[in-house]
């Protein structure tokens, strides 16, 4: 059996090395894999599975993130004509926006994994760079307090599905309800454009981020347990 089933083009020419994903259902298969993929081409493997491994960590083997995916049904009633006075859609990247980006990845396993650790900030300056020029996103909200670009939020459509890729604020201007009004202005993004479901993913180690999306009434689609495994 083939368990490298599937190349990650982009991952692997981005980080140097011959990455794969691989869906697996039982820590049956785990032993399995690690004893077939021995001898195959590859250096890292991202393992994806439905329920947490009992499988101990190692230097080449670890649960790298617990992803929980967050969904919300939108409904007409929502509808607001006009945006927040603070809300801008914009096209210029700026540095305010690249450090917001940072901010968005710090519980990602891209900066928790120490062997990736090294390019987060160059592959969450990209994510932000492809968003603004619309390549990864359909559009890009940010929440502006005179004329400082204090958060952000992108989304991107896919049929009636609204997926939030990146979000963050500011953490000096935490508690001034900014991320429940981007969120907000998503939402009536979502409504003009034919969007009934929206869609966002966090970690469930980030519980700031987890009791956020609660709070906007969102709820829990799915969890996803994601372990690294180096040859």
């Amino acid at each position: 059996m083939n368990y490298l089933n599937r190349y990650l083009d982009w991952d692997s020419n981005f980080y140097g090395k011959k990455i794969y994903r691989i869906d697996i259902e039982s820590e049956f298969e785990i032993k399995a894999i690690v004893k077939h993929t021995s001898r195959l081409d590859f250096d890292l493997a991202y393992l994806f599975s439905k329920e947490k491994l009992n499988v101990s960590d190692s230097d080449s083997f670890f649960l790298a993130d617990e992803k929980v995916i967050f969904y919300k049904e939108i409904k007409q009633s929502n509808l607001v004509d006009k945006l927040n006075d603070h809300i801008f859609f914009t096209s210029n990247l700026t540095d305010s926006l690249l450090e917001l980006a940072l901010i968005s990845g710090s519980f990602s396993r891209f900066n928790i994994d120490k062997n990736l650790q090294p390019k987060f900030k160059e592959l969450y300056s990209t994510w932000i760079e492809k968003s603004i020029s619309r390549e990864l996103a359909s559009d890009v909200l940010v929440y502006k307090i005179e004329n400082n670009e204090v958060g952000f939020i992108t989304i991107k459509k896919n049929g009636g599905n609204g997926i939030i890729g990146l979000v963050a604020v500011n953490p000096d201007y935490h508690g001034r309800n900014i991320g429940s009004v981007l969120i907000n202005s998503i939402e009536n993004w979502c409504l003009k454009n034919d969007v009934s479901e929206l869609e966002v993913a966090t970690q469930l180690s980030n519980k700031q981020a987890c009791a956020f999306y609660k709070k906007n009434d969102f709820k829990i689609k799915e969890v996803q347990y994601i372990y690294h495994y180096y040859k």
